[in-house]
């Protein structure tokens, strides 16, 4: 971490001035300067506006020892956070979450990781936070809707048009999308064939599937779901079903999670409140969750390299799963039924 005395060496020397140069414009006696930029003192608190200014910064630059964090240290605090929940509470977890983005206010990568391990906390535990704890969270994502890394503002305009559609404030939620330049030229493919034409097969493999994995997982997958979403919502359901089967087709045909397509028909037959259907797809859900699956084994992604440990997300998902059909008072049909209720007793006790 870069102390205070190196940030004013580093800024005086970026100015162009003297150790003397700088004190004759503070007042103060040079040896004092060089104190501060050897670690020997720091500055009067009555001299930071004043040195600030001096060094053409603020104060929040001036004491924020480190503008950024490396991606292991902010994945690191993220892991850190998410453990914290249950052993700690969530309301600790967020106190710590703001101590770190005072720690470094200027790291929007860190404000947008930490915004989105407390919302996934919040669905995981069924916690409850405050509206001043929703509303720090929101302003991190606003925050890094306005960072200078492309990557990271796209993402926190995502959920800030997610939280603007739920609020029904449908145009605040177009302006942020109005706001994401049009993609360009798609460069994974090149990239491949980069890779391939210097002999780096192993990189290469991987850079394909990474590639296949985020069209088929992730776009493609989407646009199914979208597309039975739009057909239930239009009451052609039998539109929504042939959806469903082609999602679970594709599914099987990508080698994707078995969890994903199941989940499809599971919402279909809770619109239509089928309690046979929607218990048979809760069940076939929660036995996907149980089954080990891993990436790796699969041929089509065995060059990759997962996030996680097999299994880890399979377990934190059964927590989420149970606990939004547990207050979900759209399922309240089932909420009587024997069979629903042995799920929710199973996934207590595992």
């Amino acid at each position: 971490m870069m102390e205070v005395g190196t940030i004013i060496r580093k800024l005086r020397k970026e100015k162009g001035i003297t150790q003397e140069q700088l004190a004759s414009c503070l007042g103060i006696s040079p040896p004092a300067v060089n104190k501060w930029e050897n670690g020997n003192s720091y500055p009067d608190i009555t001299l930071l506006g004043p040195l600030a200014r001096a060094l053409g910064t603020d104060i929040d630059t001036l004491l924020s020892f480190r503008e950024e964090l490396t991606a292991k240290e902010i994945n690191e605090m993220s892991e850190k956070l998410i453990a914290m929940v249950p052993e700690e509470g969530y309301d600790a977890a967020f106190e710590k979450a703001v101590e770190w983005t005072r720690e470094y206010p200027n790291c929007d990568q860190l404000c947008l990781n930490l915004a989105q391990m407390l919302v996934g906390c919040r669905m995981m535990y069924g916690s409850s936070p405050s509206k001043a704890q929703e509303e720090t969270i929101s302003s991190w994502y606003r925050q890094a809707a306005g960072s200078k890394d492309r990557k990271v503002a796209e993402y926190a305009i995502h959920f800030l048009t997610s939280e603007y559609i739920g609020k029904k404030e449908y145009g605040e939620a177009q302006r942020l999308l109005d706001s994401i330049p049009e993609p360009g030229y798609d460069k994974r493919l090149m990239q491949i064939n980069l890779l391939s034409a210097q002999g780096k097969y192993e990189e290469a493999y991987e850079a394909a599937e990474k590639y296949l994995w985020q069209m088929a997982g992730t776009e493609i997958y989407s646009v199914l779901n979208h597309l039975a979403d739009l057909a239930c919502k239009e009451k052609k359901f039998e539109d929504a079903q042939q959806y469903a089967e082609i999602a679970e087709q594709f599914s099987r045909l990508f080698q994707l999670w078995p969890y994903s397509h199941k989940t499809l028909k599971f919402q279909i037959a809770a619109v239509r409140k089928e309690k046979e259907a929607t218990l048979s797809a809760l069940e076939a859900m929660f036995d996907a969750l149980e089954t080990p699956w891993n990436m790796k084994e699969q041929f089509l992604y065995r060059h990759m390299t997962p996030k996680e440990e097999p299994f880890i997300a399979s377990k934190q998902m059964q927590e989420v799963l149970k606990q939004s059909i547990e207050n979900e008072d759209e399922l309240e049909f089932l909420k009587d039924d024997p069979r629903f209720e042995r799920l929710i007793k199973k996934t207590n006790a595992s």
